[in-house]
């Protein structure tokens, strides 16, 4: 299988951060359920921040074609 597995770790304020489709190839969905100016950090398996995304709308689209298959980590701006 080929693809990029994505999990979320986020601060108390936001309550869910939703990422689909999981695993995905080419680009994700994030919804933050409200609209903000929110710092997201993409991290690879080892730790690294291989992507950061300024997210001013409730619903992102992100390009991962330029990732590696491998597992990621998403957090917010105080994960």
């Amino acid at each position: 299988m080929t693809g990029v597995i994505l999990s979320t770790q986020g601060s108390a304020e936001l309550t869910e951060i939703k990422v689909y489709p999981n695993p995905a190839k080419n680009t994700i969905q994030l919804d933050l359920g409200i609209d903000q100016n929110e710092l997201i950090s993409i991290y690879d398996a080892s730790g690294r921040i291989v992507k950061l995304i300024q997210a001013y709308t409730s619903n992102q689209l992100i390009a991962i074609d330029e990732l590696k298959n491998g597992f990621y980590f998403i957090t917010d701006g105080n994960g």
